[in-house]
């Protein structure tokens, strides 16, 4: 009873520890697409000459 419940344990420490990784690694990948989209948007407006109205 105790090995399964060990057994048990474990499993459930690991599917949180991965969960938890991958929530992480999402949350740096968004940061990273929005930084990348601002740079995209900024040299748009540049290249169409409409930095001075757009934000």
């Amino acid at each position: 009873m105790r090995t399964r419940l060990t057994l048990l344990a474990v499993i459930v420490m690991t599917l949180l520890c991965a969960g938890l990784g991958a929530v992480i690694v999402t949350s740096i990948h968004n940061v990273r697409t929005v930084e990348l989209n601002r740079r995209n948007h900024d040299a748009n407006t540049r290249a169409a000459g409409l930095d001075g109205y757009l934000g």
